[in-house]
């Protein structure tokens, strides 16, 4: 068991989707649990329990950055903002001292955030305080119109990961950028997952690969948005490509909150899409995608999100991996996940919005015959071992330097 601490996220750490889920994967029933989880509350995120390891206390912090009165903005425009959370930032540091905590983990920051931990941490000079970027710091500030805030936040990432002992980013695209930005040192994490996630879908069986069929089934799970439009609407056309030049016949197998009629509105046919709704259980989502001939996993191809899509990583990607289905990725060549999968040797890359040349990944992943999908699953997991097991990354956030890679039961699987 490691040092008391606390940790800091964005985000009510439920078990769903981002942030939340990386801090959940990383000490949902683990010996390592926080005393105290201090966490960006909001009425837009879904309702959901805590963190139901942490044993000792919680902070919900409501920053009122949504929809903010004349007063929050006169406030934020003169520093005061982290003034009108509770608890205020000197009252939880002497909380902190009380218990004698000497280390914090920070995960995220958003700019709300980021401003309430530099402020805590100034009154906090014994904590060794360690933070894990997943999101590029300065996106959330670029969007907000206020010049002085945005000037404000930049200035305040800086003496956050100045005070930082340890910085963890989570592409290697990102480390690169902050390391030439920032003149510090920062170390690659990439997202975790739990270790014992393969079973859940452990005994599904690999789909076959008969070249007499024409049925067959992509699988595609999330909440779907506007930024993914471009690549959703190149997947209907190469379903069309798929019907038409290599006579098969494509079903869309969904898992998400967005609504039918959203997803058909990008050009699919009523009878290609298999709409399952919100599944919240993680293994059922898996093993879906593990019965499926392919997943498919689309991206943002918006020049005005370069800054983000060069730095930042899909993070349901690595639990596709452990699905075991062929893996399909549309996304620039540029972009962080896209550079992952080269490097990686993963083949099943479309770098462009052209159905023609996602209908022929497609049709490849969907053809692999079995014992090259057992090769391409024997692969995923061996990622998942060298790069993204929760555990290893959890000892790495607290400065263990004892490993267990090598003995975790996906290396054994």
């Amino acid at each position: 068991m490691s040092q008391p601490f606390f940790i800091m996220s964005d985000g009510q750490p439920v078990p769903s989707a981002g942030l939340p889920m990386t801090v959940y994967n990383l000490f949902h029933e683990t010996p390592d649990v926080p005393d105290i989880i201090v966490y960006g509350h909001s009425r837009h995120q879904p309702d959901g329990p805590l963190l139901e390891t942490v044993q000792g206390e919680a902070y919900a912090l409501e920053f009122h950055s949504e929809e903010p009165g004349l007063a929050r903005r006169i406030g934020r425009l003169a520093g005061m903002s982290q003034r009108m959370v509770q608890p205020q930032p000197r009252y939880l540091a002497q909380r902190i001292k009380e218990l004698g905590l000497r280390r914090a983990l920070i995960f995220g920051p958003g700019s709300d955030l980021l401003f309430y931990a530099n402020d805590l941490l100034q009154q906090l000079d014994d904590v060794e305080a360690t933070i894990y970027i997943v999101d590029d710091l300065r996106i959330p500030l670029r969007g907000s119109k206020n010049p002085v805030y945005r000037f404000s936040g930049l200035r305040t990432a800086r003496r956050l990961l100045e005070r930082c002992r340890r910085r963890f980013v989570i592409t290697d695209e990102m480390a690169e950028h902050y390391r030439d930005h920032y003149h510090l040192d920062f170390d690659v994490l990439p997202l975790p997952i739990p270790d014992q996630s393969y079973e859940e879908i452990e005994g599904e069986p690999i789909p076959a690969a008969d070249d007499s069929a024409t049925s067959c089934q992509v699988f595609l799970a999330g909440t779907l948005g506007p930024l993914y439009d471009a690549s959703l609407r190149s997947l209907a056309r190469a379903f069309r490509s798929l019907a038409t030049e290599y006579r098969l016949n494509p079903r869309l197998v969904v898992s998400g909150k967005t609504d039918l009629s959203e997803i058909l509105a990008l050009g699919f046919g009523t009878e290609q899409v298999k709409h399952l709704g919100w599944l919240p259980a993680r293994a059922d989502v898996l093993r879906q995608a593990a019965r499926a001939h392919c997943t498919f996993v689309p991206y943002i191809f918006d020049p005005a999100l370069e800054d983000f899509y060069r730095f930042s990583f899909p993070g349901k990607t690595s639990y596709y991996f452990v699905a075991g289905s062929p893996v399909v990725l549309q996304a620039p060549a540029d972009s962080a996940v896209s550079r992952y999968f080269n490097r990686h040797g993963l083949d099943f890359v479309c770098d462009t919005l052209d159905h023609r040349s996602l209908a022929e990944t497609l049709f490849r992943a969907i053809r692999l015959p079995a014992d090259q999908r057992r090769a391409v699953r024997d692969h995923y997991r061996a990622i998942i071992r060298e790069h993204h097991l929760a555990s290893d990354a959890r000892m790495r956030l607290l400065g263990q330097t004892d490993s267990i890679a090598a003995t975790g039961n996906v290396a054994a699987a």
